[in-house]
């Protein structure tokens, strides 16, 4: 069974040790940290049959089964969470540990001092101190909480056993060693995973080596470079550096048959397992017996990806529906139902997007035939102008729509990602050069040399992410700005980038507002042709620049510039004085904001718009609905809009 969840958040390494860990569905856009301090990034933790997962604001939430009270998680604020076979374990923002739920064995009294990191076993837990010692307690019958005085950077406690990597990068085991379990080979590691009766590592080659019970195959891992490993109870599961999945052992729920695509972070279950998308969706395979992770409330009003098209915006919701928003004159506002990997809301009026089964829809404008995706299975998809491309899941590149220039015809070779434009196309080919076809006539199709991670076709240029976080870009556009980006998109002649610190930097041409981002930390950023959009780190999208037909969540204030300003004095607030200046502004801005239709009056059909809406969130909800722009559709945007009712863009100055 294929299930799917979005979420911006990673997933975590504590399904390992579970006796009832039979299965979890999806996992809560919830952030949380992960057992394996090498996992970098907000994760949830699966356990046996519960889940956690920490809030934005640092709380613990858990759901799932709650006998032991388990789920029960208690009050304050937490950097790591890790929930075991019927407890968990955290640790709050001072460093200091708690543990909650079943504790015959001790396993949910922790010792006092600072930590690290901590994991929570079968019936023990281990944490790493911030002196990098080791404390590990409850059940010992095996010597499983009697760890060795070394210097580690990471534990991981399994059934009756467990691991840690030391500093140097060697591997130590304690506990049950019946099966070899606890015998790890030598060798340099930089991560590892404990399942009940069978461990693997890393190593610092990339390679797996794996020790311990093999009845099921499961302690047989295959041959290539990997990033990151889980270990069930008899199943395992790791990341390839290409970012595929593998899974090898026992697959009687199907949690060893991994779906097609790339995955950045992987959690396995006792007949499950999950992974994340790089776009932040969650897919989960397997059994799903127990339904400990359903979907938690309010979560919907939230995106795990946005894509911004030319006059329409399209989002995968945490539940993997799309909504989209914005003009819809040819449908292509209207997406299909049913869950989804991916979106790409194209630069005129079609999108695409990768279903959940890892096929390709389209809907919108079609002339082309650039809303008629192949048959196949995808990994991306990427909507242009009258043209889409996207990289199947053996890598290689296919295109349909309208051909002129050759923007429809990629080269031959495997690809990671694809990324179509105005009349021309990129991809980044599977050795990190970038590859462009198509329209040259600005030089947006001679890429530069070097290594890249990420690739993005404007109207006449290219923008491209190198391997040190670089921006550079060719074509007809200006240069970005010198700093570090984690992620860059482009628009019809704009581009904007995720800096480190989270923060949103934009540059190009400014029409609309369109390079003035709001502020906040994001984890996504997708530029359309003259609005951007942006999906903040607690999962709420924002917009800015044109909003003609509602595709951008800023009102079109941005033409109120050529009216006198607002601070005259620049002390950040508008008083009476300024104000009385500025009347002509302000009622123009409110004039456009409460122009719902764009009709050039506020009247009974602006009025009749907002009340279809009434209730709702924005997005799926149109923008400019929203007049006060608090996310919301209420009466206080109908007190607002009644304060324009009756004016005509006409009247403004």
């Amino acid at each position: 069974m294929l299930i799917t969840r979005l979420g911006v958040m990673t997933l975590i390494l504590t399904c390992t040790v579970a006796l009832f860990l039979s299965s979890y569905n999806y996992a809560d856009a919830r952030i949380a940290w992960s057992d394996d301090p090498s996992v970098a990034g907000p994760t949830v933790s699966a356990g046996g049959a519960h889940t956690c997962a920490i809030e934005t604001d640092g709380t613990v939430s858990c759901w799932g089964a709650n006998n032991f009270g388990q789920a029960a998680a208690p009050t304050g604020t937490f950097t790591q969470v890790s929930a075991g076979a019927n407890h968990t374990c955290a640790v709050r923002t001072d460093a200091a540990l708690v543990c909650w739920g079943y504790n015959a064995s001790g396993q949910a009294v922790p010792p006092t001092g600072t930590f690290l990191q901590v994991s929570a076993g079968q019936a023990h837990s281990c944490g790493v101190k911030t002196d990098s010692t080791i404390v590990c307690w409850g059940d010992n019958t095996y010597g499983q909480a009697t760890p060795p005085g070394d210097a580690f950077s990471q534990v991981t406690a399994g059934g009756s056993h467990s691991c840690g990597v030391k500093t140097d990068g060697t591997l130590t085991c304690w506990g049950y060693n019946a099966y070899g379990q606890a015998s790890p080979p030598t060798g340099s590691f930089t991560r590892v995973s404990a399942g009940s009766y069978h461990t693997c590592g890393i190593k610092s080659d990339a390679t797996i080596a794996c020790w311990g019970y093999n009845a099921s195959g499961q302690a047989t891992p295959p041959a290539g470079a990997f990033i990151q490993i889980s270990v069930a109870t008899s199943h395992t599961c790791a990341i390839k550096v290409d970012g595929t999945v593998a899974c090898w052992g026992d697959n009687g729920f199907g949690g060893a048959t991994p779906p097609p695509g790339r995955f950045t972070q992987i959690s396995a279950g006792g007949q499950h397992t999950c992974g994340l998308r790089p776009f932040g969706a969650v897919i989960c395979w397997g059994s799903n017996a127990w339904g400990q992770a359903p979907v938690q409330a309010g979560v919907l009003a939230s995106l795990a990806q946005v894509s911004a098209g030319d006059l329409h915006t399209c989002g995968i919701k945490m539940d993997g529906t799309i909504a989209c928003w914005g003009d819809n004159t040819y449908g292509q506002a209207t997406p299909p139902t049913g869950a989804f990997l991916q979106v790409s809301a194209g630069d005129l009026f079609h999108s695409c997007g990768v279903r959940a089964d890892a096929t390709v829809a389209c809907w919108g404008w079609n002339p082309g035939g650039q809303a008629t995706p192949p048959t196949g299975t995808f990994t991306q998809v990427s909507a242009g102008y009258y043209h889409t491309c996207g990289v199947r899941t053996d890598g290689s590149l296919s295109c349909w729509g309208i051909n002129s220039d050759g923007r429809a015809t990629p080269p031959i070779g495997t690809f990671t990602q694809v990324s179509a434009g105005g009349n021309h196309t990129c991809g980044i080919k599977t050795d990190g050069t970038v590859a462009c076809w198509g329209d040259n006539t600005h030089g947006q199709a001679t890429p530069q040399s070097g290594t890249f991670t990420q690739v993005s076709a404007g109207g006449t240029f290219t923008c491209g992410l190198t391997t040190d976080g670089t921006p550079l870009c060719w074509g007809s556009m200006s240069p970005p700005p010198a700093v570090a980006l984690s992620q860059l998109t482009v628009g019809e002649d704009h581009g904007c980038g995720i800096e480190t610190d989270g923060t949103v930097v934009c540059w190009g041409a400014d029409k609309f507002g369109d390079t003035e981002p709001l502020p906040g930390t994001f984890t996504q950023v997708s530029a359309g042709t003259y609005h951007t959009c942006g999906v903040k780190t607690d999962g709420t999208v924002v917009c800015w620049g044109n909003d003609d037909d509602g595709q951008s969540g800023q009102p079109p204030c941005v033409l109120c510039v050529a009216a006198p300003p607002l601070d005259s004095d620049g002390d950040g607030w508008s008083d009476a004085a300024e104000l009385a200046i500025s009347k002509g502004a302000l009622i123009y801005c409110a004039i456009m904001r409460a122009d719902v239709n764009n009709d050039g009056a506020v009247n009974a059909l602006d009025l009749n718009l907002l009340s279809r809406w009434y209730g709702q969130q924005v997005p799926p909800a149109p923008a400019r609905i929203d007049q006060n722009r608090d996310g919301v559709i209420n009466s206080l945007d109908y007190n607002l809009l009644a304060s324009a009712y009756g004016h005509s863009v006409t009247e403004c100055p």
